[in-house]
Parts: structure tokens; sequence; C-alpha cells
């Protein structure tokens, strides 16, 4: 018999079980130990932690030195609170620092600390490299912490288009001299060889350098890949930012600025101007007029379009702000004028198009869209379609047309991210949708979003909680075989949902007691309740009974919340498969995978089985035993069994 009743399943789903730790529902979060909060995201299923102390303190505010760390979603600790600074992942790597000995390593994904304490410094990935520090010198490594480009550098900066610039001597900034800095590509060899005093990362095909000495000074130009000159070093500051956006750049010769076009090495604007401000998106250029001290602003061919009438100007959301004296208004970028010269005491862009000025909402035209019955908004833009506003003390919501879409009932509220805010009622912060309607009950003392986590505090612990509204997403490559196994009667109370976060060993042993008794027809008597410390949950004891579970450690814990790794699960399965009276047909050489020796000893033989039946897949040429598996991902394993039983 391959399945039950569909009939007692459905009854059974209907009284939905929860796991210990976090509720499916977003009702109960997993906490952290006292004096610990979350802070976001690092990951898909690694979180940022900070400990402060008995009170929770501003990690930015001065005198304060927070110990971070890293969690998993069930608040397993992946990182105690010990580090300075972890930085988020670079691809499947983040840069941590130690707090006490200030040295840095890498932390993998999979918590896995690579080069415990190795380098005294280690910058940001680029292209697949980091420079990093090793007794005064400087040189690159690899994702996995190794040496590709030995420490030899007096600095490293990062690469880009293939490049880095070194400098070759190890004297500090005073001892330069013209040469020491070069280019090389990452095999280590030197490409371009300057001379340069200085030089920066490329970007857009071009980098800064720098050409001098500390007795007469420096001059910057403009270098290309291939070493050409395309500025030469004429100018005593060029405006080098890493937000630049290619093409038009600001450049200074003596007192005044100009424009230079950096494809080219052309002047759009000679330098004659106290100031130049370049509005890349718009094709503007913003120019201050050394005669007068006034603002005006120019095409990107130097013809002016904005007369130098104003004492300063600035973007404002899609619009050209400008102000004389006292008053302020708004232009469009040929000049013409969306809201008049006038004394606003408070003049914004707040999203959508529309722009708030004492009272009433602005269109793009200067069209007044709504009176305002509010006092100023609160939230700077529009988030997601919804303008937090007060009135009378209390927060409610706009939506883009000015109607009051939420009604201002609450003592403080956040903007919108993800589909949520949080709210307050009673003094306590709970998270709702962008219908107004509650989600996670007020019930925290403090509440903020993420994109797949929110995070809530109360007292001294801080809380994480699955995203609510994620609770039904399928992905797209799994969702047919998902819909499969539901109406096969695979899935369980506790897979029912969340499906592309990572599964715990209590949801997958419940799938795998169900995969057995759905394929035999018979339900497995559970051990005795206190077959494991951690839990008496029946979905462990009646795995342990049926041998799919051996327990963790020295066998008397189960781990519950714990979460599986795919040789782990390979594990669990080949014995629920056992139990449920299959054969494997055949096992698979695992010798064609790059990481097969990565396989732990008692986890060869059933993750052989697997690959050899067809259940286990790889990727790219690995096998990823370490890795951890979703619940989808878990589910279509159990469905492939299941097909072959």
């Amino acid at each position: 018999m391959k399945r039950l009743s569909r009939i007692l399943l459905t009854l059974a789903l209907s009284a939905v079980l929860l796991p210990a730790a976090q509720a499916v529902d977003g009702s109960e979060p997993a906490w952290l130990a006292e004096g610990e909060r979350y802070v976001r995201a690092l990951s898909d299923e690694l979180i940022l932690t900070v400990q402060t102390g008995s009170q929770f303190n501003d990690p930015k505010q001065p005198g304060i030195t927070p110990g971070y760390g890293v969690t998993d979603r069930m608040g397993n600790e992946v990182l105690p609170c010990t580090y300075q600074k972890i930085s988020d992942f670079e691809g499947d790597v983040a840069r941590i620092q130690q707090k006490w000995t200030g040295r840095w390593s890498l932390l993998r994904s999979d918590g896995t600390v690579l080069c415990p304490d190795g380098f005294e410094t280690i910058s940001p990935f680029s292209e697949g490299l980091a420079a990093a520090e090793q007794n005064g010198l400087w040189g690159y490594i690899d994702t996995a912490g190794n040496w590709v480009i030995p420490p030899q550098y007096g600095s490293a900066g990062d690469f880009s288009q293939g490049l880095a610039p070194v400098k070759t001597s190890t004297g500090t900034y005073s001892e330069m001299t013209p040469g020491d800095y070069c280019y090389i590509n990452m095999a280590g060899q030197v490409v371009i060889h300057g001379p340069f005093a200085y030089a920066y990362a490329f970007q857009h095909g071009v980098a800064l350098f720098s050409q001098g000495d500390d007795t007469n000074g420096y001059q910057d130009g403009l270098v290309d890949t291939k070493g050409n000159q395309v500025a030469s070093a004429l100018y005593d500051d060029i405006d080098w930012q890493k937000s630049w956006t290619g093409g038009l750049i600001p450049v200074q010769q003596g007192e005044y600025w100009g424009v230079l076009n950096a494809d080219t090495g052309a002047l759009v604007l000679p330098c004659q101007y106290d100031a130049v401000t370049i509005f890349a998106e718009e094709g503007r250029i913003a120019v201050c007029s050394a005669e007068s001290g006034l603002w005006g602003v120019c095409d990107e061919q130097g013809t002016l379009v904005v007369p130098m009438t104003y004492d300063r100007v600035g973007k404002e959301g899609d619009a050209l702000q400008v102000w004389q004296g006292d008053d302020c208004g708004l232009l469009d970028w040929n000049g013409r004028q969306i809201l008049p010269m006038a004394p606003y005491d408070r003049l914004a862009w707040v999203g959508s198009g529309l722009y708030y000025a004492d009272g009433q909402l602005f269109d793009q035209q200067g069209e007044s869209v709504a009176s305002w019955s509010y006092d100023a908004p609160i939230s700077e833009t529009f988030q997601e379609g919804r303008l937090l506003v007060r009135q009378n003390g209390r927060c409610g919501y706009l939506d883009e047309s000015g109607t009051l879409m939420i009604p201002c009932t609450y003592e403080s509220a956040g903007a919108f991210s993800d589909g949520l805010a949080p709210v307050q009622q009673n003094g306590k912060w709970g998270y709702i949708d962008r219908t107004g309607a509650l989600v996670v009950p007020c019930q925290y003392d403090s509440a903020e979003t993420g994109s797949r986590f929110l995070y809530v505090t109360s007292g001294d612990r801080g809380g994480l909680l699955c995203h609510p509204l994620l609770a039904d997403t399928v992905s797209d490559w799994a969702a047919q075989e998902v819909e499969q196994a539901r109406q096969s009667g695979l899935l369980t109370a506790r897979t029912e949902g969340y499906f592309t976060y990572d599964i715990t060993r209590l949801q997958f042993a419940e799938l795998a007691v169900n995969l057995v008794e759905q394929t035999t027809g018979q339900e497995i008597v559970p051990a005795p309740a206190d077959r494991f410390t951690d839990t008496s949950d029946e979905a462990a004891r009646k795995a342990a009974a049926a041998g799919i579970v051996n327990g963790t450690g020295d066998g008397s814990t189960f781990s519950p919340n714990a979460l599986i790794t795919r040789e782990e699960l390979a594990a669990m399965l080949c014995r629920a498969w056992a139990a449920a009276g299959g054969q494997v047909a055949a096992t698979a050489d695992l010798s064609g995978y790059s990481d097969a020796g990565a396989v732990s000893d008692w986890a060869v033989e059933p993750v052989s089985a697997l690959v050899g039946a067809g259940v286990l897949q790889g990727a790219g040429g690995t096998i990823l035993p370490g890795d951890k598996t979703t619940v989808e991902q878990a589910i279509l394993l159990v469905l492939r069994v299941y097909q072959q039983s």
C-alpha cells in the first residue's frame, strides 16, 4: 500500500504542528541569549548578531564596542559574539575580524572559519580575489584563503577589469617616489609600469593616477587598461569617487574647476568655476560662477539652460531644487518652473513622482494632487506605494493618490519594506501588510523588517522570525514536483511552508517518517518519551524507533533545530528507504566529483547509494556534502525515493 487515506492526512494537516523554536505562522521567534540581538541577514540562512551588554546600545554609538557574531535562522550559534567586524557575504565567504586580536579570517556560508587569525587585514573581494596583509606586506588571496599572489607589496588595491594597482616599495606615503605604483594582472605580472606616484582601481575603462613628489606636489591624470594616458597629469585634483558612473568628471586646475570627458580626455567645460556638480542621469552640470558665486545649470555641451541666479542648487527627486535667500523652488532640468519660489517650511520629494510642500502634494507638473490634513510626512519617500504620516499624534499610511489607505491608529510605525511595516500599539510592536492587516501581533519591544527575516526584541533578548509573506513561496524549478509531492501526501505540517528556507533535523525527520508511513500504510510506534533529552517530539521518537536516526553526540540528544547537511540527509533518507522496504539497486563511484574527498567516512555509503539511484544529484561537478538543504530540495529527494518504492 503506497499511501494512507487522503481524508486522514488532510485532517492531520489541519491541526498544524509547529517546530519547537519557530512557528510556521511567525508567532514564535528563535530567541538569542540575554544581551544579544539580531542585526541583519548576511546570507539566506546566516544572520549577524550583536552583544553590547545588559542593555541594547546603538552599535555606532561612541564609546560602545559591541561584539558581533553569527547564528543560523533557528538561533543556533555559528560564531560567538567576539568579533569586531563581520562583512556581508561576498559570494560564498564573509570577512571577519577578531575583537581582541584584530586579525582577520574568512567565514564560509556553511559556517566554517577559514584561516583562523590568518591576516592582519583583508580588503573586500573583487573579481574573486581580495588584497590581504601579512607581516606588513600585501598580496592577494582567493575565497579559500589561499595566496594567489604572494605578499610582496607595500599596498594593494582592488582588482577591476582584470587589473589592480600595487605599490612596489614598502615605505610610507611620505616616502613615495615616481614609479612606486604599477598595475598587475591576476597572474601577478606587471602590465602597466607607470611611472605613478599613486594609482587607483579602474572604473569604466580608466583609472586615476598621480605623478610628482612631496616637494613639488602631485598632479592627477587618467590611464586606460592598455596603459595609454587618456588625460595627462595636468590637474591638481580629479574628483574620483567610487560612485562615479563614467563619462564626465570634475577636474581642478589651480583654484578653479571644470569638467573632463574621461572617455576622450577633452575638457567639456574649462577650469573657470568655483565649483561644479555633475548630474549624470539628467545630462546636466551645475556650475558656480567664480565672479558672483551664484549657481546655474548647463547641458553637457556647456550651454546654459538655467541662468546663474541662484545661491545654491541641488537634486530633489526628479527635479532641480534652487534657492534664493530664504526662498526655494523646483525646476525641471530645462529650467521650467514646477513650484514657484517661496519660503516653504518643508519642500521634499516623497517618491512616485510626487512632492510635498507645506500641506500639499504636487506632481511633476506642479499640479496639486491632494490637500494635506496631516502633519509633515514621517518617512522621507513613498515605500512600496505607502507614505507614513502622522495625524493627531497617531501614525497611518497614504497611497500614491494621497488617500488615507491605512488609518492613523498607531502610536508609532516604520516604513514598508518587503511587504510589511512595523507598527506599535499599547507600547508593543508587530507588523502589518500593505492592506493594513495585522500579520504579526503587537507583542514585542521593538521590530524591524528584512527581506527574509523579521527582527524583534523582548527585554534584553533578540528574536528572529521567518518572513510571513514568504510562507507559500516555492522556487520555479521546484514548484511542479512540490505540488506532486503534496498530491502524493508526502508534505507534512512542518514542511507545508517556507520552502526556500533551510530544513532542520526535526522537519526532515518528520518528512522521512511520513515517507515510511505513506509507503507501508502502517503507522510507526514511537520510541519512549525520554528517548532524547532535548525533545520529546513524536516525529523524532518515530524516526528513532524506525532506525532513521541514531541521535547526535553520545546519542542521547536529537538536536531538533540544527540545520541538516546534504550528507546527513542522505544517511537519514537511506535508512527511511530501508524502513519502507526499499532496496537501492546500485551505488555510484563518487570519484568523478571534485569534492568527493569532503564526504565523511560514515556518509560515503548512503551518498553513493542515492547518487547511484538518481535521487541525489551534484551541481557543477560537485556533490556538496556539507551544504545545507532547503525544504523544497528535501521534498524533491523524498519524492524521488517514493516514486521508486
